[in-house]
């Protein structure tokens, strides 16, 4: 069983690594994007749709190695003063409330 959890993570630590190859690419194009729609006047759809595309890779790629490792994003104040109990019902209402709905619109 330890073999295929080590498996899962270097999957998923190869997977996290390819993806954030997205976040340059995607700084590229907002910037290109607003540079070219603020100051040139040429708003582009494609654009936008890159940009979301690029957007959903970084998240998706990366959010199982952030969760595994436990560096996902959290209100530290509020969650030193949670019980053990009180953290992990704080997590399961974060991945219900949010990470699911987040997959299903983005995936």
């Amino acid at each position: 069983m330890l073999k295929l959890s080590a498996a899962i993570d270097a999957v998923l630590n190869t997977i996290a690594r390819i993806a954030a190859f997205a976040l340059p690419a995607l700084v590229v194009v907002v910037v290109f994007d607003v540079v070219t729609r603020r100051f040139l006047q040429m708003g582009s759809t494609q654009l936008q749709e890159a940009e979301w595309h690029l957007h959903t890779i970084l998240i998706m790629g990366v959010l199982g190695t952030a969760y595994i490792h436990d560096r996902h994003v959290r209100i530290d104040l509020l969650h030193a003063t949670f019980s053990p109990r009180g953290k992990a019902l704080v997590e399961l209402l974060g991945i219900l409330l949010l990470v699911f709905p987040f997959c299903a619109v983005t995936g």
